[in-house]
């Protein structure tokens, strides 16, 4: 069973996927995190551990910030695709802690 390092906060905000394969494709965070994501693709998929990119706007407050993390698909099922981020944004970080404190 998969472990993970960080708490998921349950999130539906719009997102793009970019996958070389596909071009971009858009969803809505079902959950997310500063290490992944799970998002709703309406039935897309990609194969496992391939390389995409996450991209999304938040509009939290007066700023509309823009976060863009190099990702990759961990699991996925007909809902959407489970992804792991390459590394840390300090941008998400202190969104996730700007939902997390209302």
């Amino acid at each position: 069973m998969l472990q993970r390092l960080q708490q998921r906060l349950e999130l539906s905000l719009p997102v793009a996927l970019s996958w070389s394969g596909l071009g971009i494709v858009t969803g809505e965070t079902v959950n997310l995190s500063a290490g992944g994501a799970f998002v709703r693709t309406g039935g897309i998929s990609l194969p496992l551990h391939e390389p995409l990119e996450f991209t999304m706007v938040s509009s939290r407050g007066r700023k509309k910030r823009l976060v863009s993390l190099k990702a990759r698909v961990i699991h996925q099922h007909n809902q959407g695709i489970g992804m792991s981020f390459d590394c840390f944004d300090p941008v998400l970080g202190d969104l996730l802690e700007q939902y997390q404190d209302h």
